[in-house]
């Protein structure tokens, strides 16, 4: 019998933490073995009687901040958001900075495109009147 000379104290119950588990936050995959260790083992029924009354009374007291003082936070928060915001750069677009120079790019390409396409058919246009 390995468990009664292991739970021979309430501190033995208490450092185990799948007692804790099922003292506090109780599911059926951690009940099952304590169900069963507490209805088999008689002698150890008060020891975790004992073992489960401290663990629910170190409970402790929740504190939630009052509307006032969430108020102050938020407010405080949104302003060190906006005064981070202000302090951004832009970001410049390139097709914006560069407009000038890109038009005027696309303008001379335009001309370049077309007596080249201009040229290729002339030539192919005298190699066809050659064949013939």
């Amino acid at each position: 019998m390995l468990h009664k000379n292991k739970f021979s104290t309430i501190q033995s119950f208490l450092e185990k933490e799948s007692f804790q588990q099922w003292v506090l936050f109780p599911e059926k995959k951690t009940t099952g073995f304590w169900d069963k260790f507490y209805q088999k083992h008689h002698d150890k029924r008060q020891l975790m009687d004992q073992a489960r009354e401290l663990l629910l009374s170190l409970r402790f007291k929740e504190q939630h901040p009052d509307k006032e003082t969430i108020e102050k936070s938020l407010e405080s928060a949104l302003l060190k958001i906006q005064a981070s915001s202000d302090t951004t750069v832009p970001v410049k677009n390139l097709f914006t900075r560069k407009a000038p120079v890109l038009w005027w790019a696309a303008a001379a390409l335009i001309p370049i495109l077309f007596l080249a396409w201009y040229a290729f058919e002339y030539a192919h246009k005298k190699n066809r009147l050659k064949k013939i």
